[in-house]
């Protein structure tokens, strides 16, 4: 991809597609398994210079690849509730280099929020995932 002013000039595809590596992406959060007994649960937060959440994803039982979402998202407000504010689907990664690994791709919205928030998270060690985000590239018209 061509570098043009900071901006990549990638057409704008699915993660599971383009993604060569993590490092044409942005780190904004981490999230950490809980042991809470069978059911699967991340806690982490998200920072940015505009937004700071504190999140838990749990568990919903659906399957990889799946239609249904693997996870509920919810983030703590400011009355100290967690509230529901999306969804997560695990998701395996089909590029050469990186083919068969497992991410979770999330669609994080709020009356608050401008528009949705699309993020991945990645594996970064045996209970730690780390979050990242990149800014969608308009797409190409058809030719």
């Amino acid at each position: 991809p061509e570098n043009n002013g900071g901006f990549c000039a990638k057409r704008a595809q699915p993660f599971h597609l383009i993604l060569k590596s993590e490092n044409d992406m942005t780190a904004i959060g981490t999230l950490t398994k809980r042991n809470d007994g069978p059911e699967e649960i991340l806690s982490g937060n998200i920072e940015t210079l505009h937004m700071r959440l504190e999140l838990i994803l749990r568990s919903t039982g659906a399957a990889d690849d799946g239609p249904q979402p693997s996870y509920t998202a919810f983030a703590k407000a400011p009355s100290g509730a967690f509230a529901e504010i999306g969804a997560g689907w695990s998701k395996t990664l089909k590029s050469p280099d990186r083919f068969g690994e497992v991410f979770i791709s999330l669609t994080l919205d709020d009356p608050s929020f401008p528009h949705p928030l699309n993020v991945a998270a990645f594996k970064d060690g045996d209970d730690a995932y780390r979050i990242t985000w990149r800014r969608r590239q308009p797409q190409a018209p058809a030719a």
